[in-house]
């Protein structure tokens, strides 16, 4: 589908669920990165959600020392979905659902296996780093890392995974175990008519996301569900 009708279809849709009430609640996708995450992103533009840029959402978290300050909150205010850090992070769960308890919530999973090394193959290929790269070697590739800031990535890892030592960086067990802690916490946390688990990879179509946000006639909305970093 080319640009222009991509963009006519998107203003339709956005018309029609607007009359709805569609984007009245703000839907915050809670899933780790590496589950679907950018699909997400995908499907809800389509739908006509105004998504938060992620990037900017870092760098609020960079700048105030993953502390979420009053100016975060009013940037949050003006979107009406999210993905990706810091929505993505567990620290992050208990202080956003205290501050929208009546938003929806979407938790992406994969197998646990599966996402490690998705997730660490992923890392890796930006850090330039081998698969078999010591801790000392991979520590210094993440300080290094200029996304959104020098040092970001690596005490993003610090902070997302709980670690107190670089030897810890990408241990499987400690990272999977960590992984599986999340969504068991979003499914302790957000209650169940708000929240949709969903596998990306076992959908063909949207469906059941049309469904969960609450469009009108969703068999007629959905669409092929758009897989992507397929490969990742």
């Amino acid at each position: 589908m080319n640009r222009r009708l991509r963009r006519w279809r998107r203003r339709v849709v956005r018309q029609i669920n607007t009359r709805a009430g569609v984007y009245r609640q703000k839907v915050f996708c809670v899933g780790r990165n590496k589950t679907g995450t950018t699909t997400m992103n995908t499907v809800l533009t389509d739908y006509g959600f105004r998504m938060g840029p992620q990037r900017e959402a870092e760098r609020f978290v960079h700048d105030h020392k993953w502390t979420m300050q009053p100016s975060f909150w009013d940037w949050v205010d003006a979107y009406e979905a999210f993905q990706d850090a810091p929505f993505s992070n567990t620290w992050f769960l208990p202080e956003l659902y205290a501050r929208y308890p009546d938003a929806l919530y979407i938790l992406t999973v994969r197998d646990p296996e599966d996402w490690f090394e998705s997730l660490t193959k992923f890392h890796f290929g930006i850090l330039g780093l081998k698969h078999d790269a010591g801790p000392s070697e991979i520590a210094r590739r993440l300080r290094d890392n200029t996304y959104v800031a020098p040092g970001y990535l690596y005490s993003n890892q610090l902070k997302q995974f709980g670690l107190t030592s670089d030897d810890q960086l990408y241990d499987r067990d400690r990272y999977i175990k960590n992984y599986e802690d999340h969504n068991a916490l979003v499914r302790r946390t957000i209650p169940a008519g708000q929240l949709l688990e969903i596998e990306i990879g076992r959908h063909t179509d949207t469906f059941s996301v049309c469904q969960f946000l609450g469009m009108p006639v969703p068999s007629l909305m959905k669409r092929p569900m758009p897989w992507m970093n397929r490969r990742k």
